[in-house]
Order: C-alpha cells, then sequence, then structure tokens
C-alpha cells in the first residue's frame, strides 16, 4: 500500500450510524411488513444509482439478494449523532434465486420513478422494472414490466454486470457485461402497452483478451452523446452507443467493483498498481501509483474512495493533487449506501462487512485550505479553491504572499497579493510593501489595483509617487496617458493625483490630467504658476464658457494684468459685453466685480469703461457699475479741469432730462462728497429736485451768480418748485461768511424778492438783521420802495373803505323804509315773461312782480329773478360757518400763508372768527 510523495490531512469527519427504532416522520420500522432480516441469509446487492440532492431529503433505495427492495433513511446527516431506518419495502422479483442487479431513482416530469433491473440465477432471462414510487402506501404502482432479450439476441456467456442510462425517459439504454468479455448494448426509444421492445443499435464488441468484463458504465453528455465504458481483467474500452465505434482501448488488468465514472464523466479504475483515469476521446489522461490489492473503488465529487486488502483500510484520495484526505478502518466488504454534496460538503453512507453503518463528512473548505496553508502546501490550497468563491481565493492567496515575503521573495509575494485584490483591503500590502521599500513592487501591486478599477485617489497619488521616486519615467507616461484616455470611464480624486505630479515636478503630466478631466481651474493655475503662459492662459480662457473665464479672470486677474495688460482688458471687455447672437440667458460679467483688479492700473479700467460706454445703448446689467466706476476713476486723479470736465460730462450723458439716470444717484453723491466734487452734487441735486441743497453747495463755494438763476428757475411753486429756496438763498447772501462777492449779488436778489412780493418785508428784515456788517445803503432803496408801495396799498385801501361804508349807508336806508313806511308797486308788466299783470299776482319786496302763473304751484313763492343770488349767500354763510368749526385746517392754513396777517384779516372778513362754539349755538 505504497503512496509515495502524498500527504495525508483530515479533510473528512467519520462516525458511526445507529439503527432507529422509529421511521422519520414518527411512524415505528416495524410497521413494514417485509423487513430485512440479515439473519435469514438476507444480504445487500445493489444500491440505487443516485447522487442525492436536498429534494431526496436522506432517502435511497436498496436491493436485495430475495429480490426485495427497502427505501431507507438517514436521519440528521450533519449532526454529530445520525440514524438510519427503514420505512418502505416491497417485492421486486418474487421468483427464487431472483435478485436486483441495478436500481435508479428518477424523476421524470411530474413523477418519481424506480427503475430496477432482475436476473435468475442460471437462466438468460432479465427484466427491466419500473414503478411510480411517489407517496405510495405500500407496493408502488407498477409501470413497465418487461422482459430485455424478447426480441433481440441473448448476449453469450454470464451476465457479470448491468449498467441502465434513463436519464432521457422512457428512452433508456441497457449495457451488458459479461463473462466472455462481451459489452451488449440494449435501447428502447418508448413505453407501449405491451411493455418496452428493446433493440440492439449495434451488435456486441468483445474486449481484447475475452476476460470477464468486471464492470460497464454509460454516460450521456448532452442530449445526443451516449457512450459507455468497458472494464475487464484484460483491458479498457470506450464505445459510441450510437455508432458502435470504439473510441478509446487500453489494455490493462482491471480489479471488479474497482472502477466507476467521476462527475467529469471520466472513467476511474485501480489495479494493484495503482489508479488510472481515463477519457472517453483521449484515452488514459492521469495515472498514480498506488501499490496494493484493492477490493472496492467509488468515486466521490473530487475524490476517490478506495477500499484495500491489507488491514481493511479505507481512503480517501485525491489523486490530481496526491493527498490522502482521510483513513479509516472497515471490515470487508464495504458499500456505499448514499452519497451527497450539499453546499459543497460531500457526505457519504458507508455500511461495513458487519452491516454497521458509517457516515464520513468533508469538512468545510475553509479547515481544509488552513490545514494546507499550515502545512505549506499552498499550490494544493490554491487549486483546492478553484471554483468554491473568490474570497476564499483570496485568502489562499493573502497566505502565500505572507509566507514568499518572509522569504524574502518579493516578487512572487507581490503577485499573490495581486491575486487578493478587491477581497482583501490593499492597505494591508501596501503597508508590508512600504514598509521594505519594495518600491517597484510596491508600483507593480498599486498598478494592479488600478487596472481593476478599484484604485482611489489615495491609490492614484501613491502611485505617482512611487513612480517619480523610483524614477519610472516610461510608466509614468504610459500611467499618465492610460488615466487620460480613459476619463470617462474611470473616477478617482483627480485633484490629488495633479497636485502630485506638480509636487514632482511633473509639469505636462498634471496638465494632460487637468486638460482630460476637465480641471479647468487647475489647468489655468499649473500653466500660470509653472509655465508662466499668460497669454496661452488668456486663449484658454476664450475656448471656454463665459461664466468660467469671468471666475478664473478674478481669481488671476491680478498676475495676469501685471503681464499682459491689454490682452487681458480686451477680454474683460468681451466678458463684460453680450455676444453678437447671443441669448438672453447669455453671462455677461459686471465690471465691478473686477475693479479690486485694477488698483495699480487705472488707466486700463478707464480705458474699458470708456470703451464699452461708448459703444452706444446697451442693456448691460453692469451699466451702473460702468458708471460708477469710471466716475471714481475721474474724481480720484490729479483733479485737473479736464477730468472735471469730463467727469461732468459723464454724470449729463448719463442722466437726460426727463428720463431715469443709468447710475445710482445716491452713490454718485457719495462719491462727489468724498471728492469734494461741487459740480457733481449741485448737478445731481437739482436732478433730484433738491434745490435747497443745491443752493447750500452753491453757496459753500461762492457761486451766488447760480443761487439767483437756481432761485429763478426753481422757486416757483406754481410751477413745481420750492419757494424756501428764496429764503434760504437770502439767508446764504446776508451770512456774515459771504463776503463781498454775496453782498453784490445781494442787491440783485433783494430787487427780484420785492418785484414778486416772494418774502415778507419783516422775514427779509429778520434775515439782514442778524449780519451787523450789512450798509444801510445797501438795503435803502429796498425799504424806500417798499414804504412807498405800502402807503399806495393804503391810499387804494382807504378808497375801498369808503366806497364800503356809502354801500352800508344807503343799505340801512333801504332798510328802515321797508320796515317803516308802505311800500308802492307800480309794476304793470310781469318781471320774467312781460305780460300784463293780471289778478292774481304776487309783489316781491325785491320790487319784481309776477303773475300767479308764471310762480307756478310753490308753497312759499320766491323771486325767480333773485332767488339765485339769496342761496347763494346763504351757502356761503353756511360754509364760512362749518369752517369756522375746523380748527386744524384754520390753522394749518395760516402757517401756509406766505402772509399771515392777510390771511387772518380775510378770515375775519368771512366770518371765521366772529362764529364760536357759543355764538354759533346761539344762533
Amino acid at each position: 500500500m505504497g503512496s509515495l510523495g502524498w500527504k495525508k490531512f483530515d479533510f473528512f469527519d467519520s462516525s458511526v450510524v445507529h439503527a432507529s427504532t422509529g421511521r422519520k416522520g414518527g411512524g415505528e420500522s416495524k410497521s413494514v411488513q417485509h423487513g430485512w432480516n440479515s439473519s435469514e441469509g438476507e444480504r445487500l446487492c445493489t444500491v440505487e444509482r443516485l447522487v442525492a440532492d436536498e429534494t431526496n431529503d436522506g432517502y435511497f433505495w436498496v436491493g436485495s439478494t430475495t429480490g426485495m427492495v427497502y427505501r431507507m433513511h438517514v436521519e440528521s446527516r450533519f449532526e454529530a449523532h445520525s440514524e438510519y431506518g427503514i420505512d418502505k419495502a416491497f417485492p421486486v422479483l418474487e421468483e427464487e434465486g431472483a435478485r436486483v442487479v441495478y436500481l435508479e431513482h428518477i424523476r421524470p416530469v411530474n413523477t418519481e420513478l424506480l427503475v430496477a433491473v432482475g436476473v435468475h440465477d442460471g437462466d438468460p432471462r432479465m427484466e427491466f422494472l419500473c414503478w411510480e414510487v411517489e407517496n405510495f402506501a405500500v407496493v408502488p404502482k407498477q409501470v413497465v414490466s418487461s422482459r430485455v432479450f424478447r426480441s433481440v439476441k441473448v448476449p453469450e456467456g454470464r451476465i457479470t454486470c448491468v449498467d441502465v442510462e434513463c436519464g432521457g425517459w422512457p428512452h433508456v439504454y441497457i449495457t451488458i457485461g459479461t463473462s466472455l468479455g462481451g459489452v451488449y448494448v440494449y435501447s428502447c426509444a418508448d413505453v407501449t402497452k405491451k411493455g418496452m421492445a428493446f433493440q440492439m443499435p449495434f451488435g456486441h464488441h468483445v474486449i481484447k483478451g475475452g476476460h470477464e468484463v468486471v464492470d460497464v458504465h454509460m454516460i450521456k453528455k448532452g442530449t445526443d452523446e451516449v457512450y459507455v465504458y468497458g472494464v475487464s481483467g484484460s483491458g479498457v474500452v470506450g464505445i459510441d452507443v450510437l455508432t458502435g465505434r470504439v473510441l478509446m482501448e487500453d489494455d490493462i488488468q482491471a480489479c471488479p467493483e474497482c472502477s466507476d465514472v467521476n462527475q467529469m464523466g471520466e472513467l476511474v479504475m485501480c489495479n494493484t498498481d495503482g489508479i488510472f483515469f481515463y477519457d472517453i476521446h483521449d484515452g488514459r489522461t492521469v495515472a498514480a501509483s498506488i501499490k496494493g490489492e484493492k477490493e472496492k473503488m467509488v468515486c466521490f465529487g473530487e475524490y476517490v474512495l478506495v477500499c484495500f486488502s491489507e488491514e481493511s483500510m479505507v481512503k480517501m484520495l485525491h489523486v490530481q493533487r496526491k493527498i490522502v484526505a482521510c483513513s479509516m478502518q472497515l471490515d470487508a466488504p464495504v458499500r456505499v449506501l448514499f452519497r451527497q454534496n450539499i453546499d459543497d460538503r460531500e457526505c457519504l453512507i458507508l455500511m461495513d462487512g458487519n452491516e454497521q453503518m458509517h457516515r464520513v463528512l468533508e469538512r468545510s473548505p475553509e479547515s481544509q485550505i488552513d490545514a494546507l496553508c499550515n502545512s505549506r502546501c499552498f499550490t494544493q490550497a490554491l487549486r483546492m479553491c478553484e471554483g468554491r468563491g473568490e474570497a476564499l481565493q483570496a485568502e489562499a492567496n493573502r497566505r502565500h504572499g505572507d509566507y514568499l515575503f518572509e522569504k524574502r521573495d518579493f516578487d512572487a509575494a507581490t503577485e499573490a497579493y495581486i491575486r487578493t485584490i478587491g477581497f482583501l483591503e490593499t492597505s494591508y500590502p501596501i503597508q508590508k510593501l512600504l514598509n521594505a521599500q519594495q518600491i517597484h513592487n510596491l508600483c507593480t501591486y498599486v498598478r494592479a489595483v488600478f487596472d481593476k478599477k478599484m484604485a482611489s485617489g489615495d491609490h492614484i497619488s501613491l502611485l505617482i509617487q512611487s513612480y517619480a521616486k523610483a524614477k519610472a519615467t516610461l510608466e509614468i507616461d504610459s500611467f499618465v496617458a492610460e488615466l487620460c484616455a480613459m476619463h470617462r470611464e474611470y473616477t478617482f480624486d483627480t485633484d490629488a493625483a495633479i497636485g502630485v505630479l506638480r509636487d514632482n515636478g511633473l509639469v505636462q503630466h498634471a496638465l494632460d490630467i487637468a486638460q482630460a478631466y476637465n480641471k479647468d481651474e487647475m489647468y489655468v493655475s499649473i500653466v500660470l504658476n509653472e509655465r508662466e503662459g499668460f497669454k496661452d492662459v488668456l486663449d484658454y480662457l476664450r475656448s471656454k464658457p463665459r461664466e468660467f473665464a469671468a471666475k478664473e479672470l478674478a481669481h488671476h486677474g491680478k498676475v495676469l494684468l501685471q503681464k499682459e495688460p491689454v490682452d487681458t482688458t480686451a477680454l474683460l471687455m468681451e466678458l463684460c459685453l453680450p455676444p453678437e447672437g447671443g441669448s438672453k440667458d447669455t453671462f455677461i460679467a459686471d465690471l465691478a466685480s473686477f475693479s479690486q483688479l485694477y488698483i495699480d492700473n487705472p488707466q486700463d479700467l478707464r480705458y474699458a469703461c470708456e470703451a464699452i460706454l461708448a459703444m452706444g445703448n446697451l442693456d448691460l446689467p453692469s451699466k451702473k457699475s460702468l458708471y460708477h466706476n469710471l466716475f471714481d476713476i475721474y474724481l480720484s486723479s490729479d483733479r485737473c479741469d479736464a477730468d472735471m470736465d469730463v467727469a461732468m460730462d459723464l454724470l449729463k450723458r448719463g442722466w437726460v432730462p426727463g428720463h431715469e439716470p443709468e447710475y445710482d444717484a445716491d452713490v454718485v453723491l457719495t462719491s462727489c462728497r468724498l471728492h469734494g466734487f461741487h459740480k457733481g452734487l449741485i448737478f445731481i441735486n437739482l436732478m433730484l429736485h433738491r434745490y435747497r441743497e443745491a443752493i447750500a453747495v452753491m453757496a459753500e463755494i461762492h457761486d451766488w451768480r447760480g443761487i439767483v438763476q437756481t432761485c429763478q428757475k426753481h422757486g416757483d411753486a406754481s410751477q413745481g418748485g420750492d419757494p424756501m429756496v428764496w429764503h434760504d438763498a437770502l439767508v446764504r447772501m446776508a451770512s456774515p461768511a459771504a463776503g463781498p462777492g454775496g453782498e453784490e449779488t445781494l442787491k440783485t436778489l433783494l430787487e427780484l424778492v420785492e418785484e414778486n412780493a416772494i418774502l415778507p418785508p419783516l422775514t427779509v428784515l429778520n434775515v439782514l438783521a442778524k449780519n451787523p456788517h450789512l450798509k444801510l445803503g445797501l438795503v435803502k432803496q429796498y425799504f424806500a420802495n417798499l414804504f412807498e408801495s405800502e402807503y399806495e396799498c393804503i391810499k387804494e385801501y382807504e378808497k375801498e373803505i369808503e366806497q364800503i361804508r356809502k354801500n352800508i349807508e344807503s343799505q340801512e336806508r333801504l332798510l328802515h323804509q321797508l320796515e317803516n313806511e308802505p311800500t308802492v308797486f307800480q309794476a304793470t308788466k310781469d318781471s320774467q315773461t312781460g305780460a300784463p299783470l293780471e289778478l292774481p299776482l304776487v309783489h316781491f319786496m325785491c320790487g319784481h312782480s309776477f303773475n300767479m302763473r308764471t310762480l307756478g304751484d310753490q308753497d312759499e313763492p320766491e323771486c325767480p329773478l333773485c332767488s339765485e343770488d339769496h342761496t347763494r349767500i346763504q351757502e356761503m354763510t353756511k360754509s364760512f360757518r362749518a369752517a369756522s368749526q375746523d380748527k386744524d385746517s384754520f390753522f394749518r392754513q395760516l402757517r401756509a400763508a406766505d402772509d399771515g396777517f392777510h390771511f387772518v384779516a380775510e378770515a375775519f372778513g368771512k366770518g371765521y372768527l366772529n362764529h364760536c362754539d357759543e355764538s354759533t349755538n346761539s344762533m
């Protein structure tokens, strides 16, 4: 039992499966009518050909030498303690000497079938049987019972082995091996009422040497390929069932029950010399030398279960990897009752020669790989990980990399770490490589992270730094070119990468990445700071959106103005003007946001503002700021007359009378005050109708003629002016601070006040009296003319008084006559119609006479000719009485009156002051 070079591990756990007193579901096994009675010589002879899955739920079928079929179950097969029992049994062949040589549990559509092949000792008969075993009670329903050799040739010699392929039910293939070395294949395509009629696709094949066939195995690949392996004591053969052609043949001695077909469709057989693998097309593929007598062999997932005669040893072998996965001693003969694969873990139920059942359970893949890694079998561990999840492979590669790293095989360790990308935290290998100062290996690893599109900005920064430190010019050129080419597919922290490139002097690479990933701000910064390409920056900004160009000009404009003032100002003007054919939503920059850039170059700003404003009536959102900046530039210059004239012209051009100003008047006023620009103050105040403020500014600069002109133009309230400007002008000119110029113009002002009777004499006198330095001769003529005009007014008033007095005396005499003397009416005609007076008629005390028919129906007749005057007088009287009660209105009018004395006198005449509350009530 030599196995030179094989490694031993414990990849499987074995335990005894105890017999159960009750069946699964609560029933008892003693309720089965035909129990398995080994004491009477009944032995298991067949086990169903089934690799169970979850749906089988631990059930399997076995046949016995007495023609009985049993359904057994294994409970808790993945726990430490397992039990088995029998819950179904029924006879297949009831004749004496009959035995079951083949069983298979299949699941066609919507049913479950149990297929069996039975033979009779000493009789060439062979029966093919089939039952429906889904949910049957005692005996299942039989579907098929047919003799195989009913219409075909009976094989020569004794039947030694049988295999059936019924995966395409009801299409069935039966292969028979005989004692004379013959391999016979029978097929049936359908089930009829008479059963199944089998045919032979080809004659038969005799294996070289004519030795007894010990095993036959059928495999089906796809839907149209069916093959047969025949194993005899003298050779192995592979046959295509549909054509009968021999595909492979090998002269080799085989042992009984020592061959099987693995999960790859390969034939695995063994003899005293070793274990051999055959492919149906390629022949022998793998061979392993294992000396010793062998009693049984079964394929089990990736493993081969071999029972050795020596010391009754049972071993689980992985031939390709040369691993002994499990070893145990079981009494012969050993039979495999049940096998299953769940979650990549293999499980077998074995029965030894004492009919004791054993469970062999594969350990978890993690524990197997851990054992391999601990034994430094990393190649085996990695191969075992194949198909078992990438996370498990990554862990094996990580441990392999650590082992290689300890041996200082840094290149191989790096390759192992690369295979862990996506599962192992990248900082783990990076830290190890950094500590070992393996820059080239670090570059290789981080580049692999990048190639798998799992790199962050830190990875890319580290890779660039590593390339720069290693002076790997070609690698960094290639890497940056790749970064730029895949800018639409890959996302990373470009700012960090560009910063690292700049720090390491790789300016062109930084520019390439900034341009590829649309990092325009960083591109401009690099060109300015590292390349000093000022004109290139301006050209680049012209090619970008206007809003971005304006933002970058505000940020870098000071440097650009120092180096390229003309081109920078030209670009700024382009951004502050609407482009040709632009829409309403087109971005237009505000020049005010760039004014701080021109602190050292105000003339360039002046040129830009003047040029923009000179382009006509543009509807610009920044037009006001243009006026403000340009005005401040004019006032902030050397204050020459030309600049003041230009500033004044700018104010007038921006505010045409009758239109809204194109600048903010309050802002301009503030600038005028800060810079002492009086002309501007006067102009703005006049345009804002702040005449008194304008006069104050004029007085400050002793513009007395301007004050007089302002009073003449804006001192009439009837034309929207302010009469108070005359008073302010008089106060300013009569002030001791006015000087000789003010006194000279004061005479002219007094003449205008006198001519238009603008101010009361007392007001003028009070104002003039405050200046003790005024000469009497300056105001002598004014008061002389004033007294003369007052004298003329008094004479006019006296004449009017005399006339009124005479009228009053005449009215009193008339009243006396009416009260004390009779009135004689001598009119002969109607006063309204001119018709002769006729009775009845009416005479009124006013002297008018009317016929009664002329007056109409009036309860209280009134003179039609005098009634309107009487009504008007009565209404005036009522209004005067009502006005006498409104004291607030009276005093408000008194305060607003130019001559309060005249207003009070007029109020007396209208009776305002004669109708107090008491007098009104008494009336």
